[in-house]
């Protein structure tokens, strides 16, 4: 029997995700998409969700209906590239990928478009 680290990661294998003040969505495209290893899950207030799928280095937008939206990511180090991600998050108008393979964070906007990337890996200033 397979244990998984992260509550998230046994959500959204069932295929559903509660949030907080009782909202449910059942991931009708989660297997068919293939989220491999889910890390990190937030939702704006557009409606949408964002997985964070570590071992397939892709991040995966889904509706409040729980159906795909779109992927974006690659394994990589380049731009727009992701390296393990671990977890996600959003300010104002940017989700943020923290990458655990590039020792970076990775912005994208609401629809997955690459803005930029901060950070590299070290123990200097912007160094992570």
């Amino acid at each position: 029997m397979k244990i998984f680290s992260s509550l998230v990661t046994i959500m959204i294998l069932a295929s559903r995700l509660t949030f907080a003040g009782g909202l449910e969505v059942k991931f009708l495209g989660a297997i068919k998409e293939g989220i491999k290893l889910p890390s990190g899950v937030v939702a704006n207030s557009e409606g949408k969700i964002f997985v964070a799928d570590k071992k397939d280095n892709k991040i995966l937008a889904y509706g409040l209906d729980g159906k795909f939206i779109k992927s974006a990511g690659e394994k990589g180090n380049k731009s727009g590239q992701i390296s393990s991600p671990v977890d996600l998050a959003i300010y104002k108008d940017r989700l943020y990928v923290l990458e655990q393979g590039n020792s970076r964070i990775s912005c994208f906007d609401f629809d997955l478009n690459f803005i930029e990337s901060l950070g590299s890996k070290g123990n200097g200033g912007g160094q992570f």
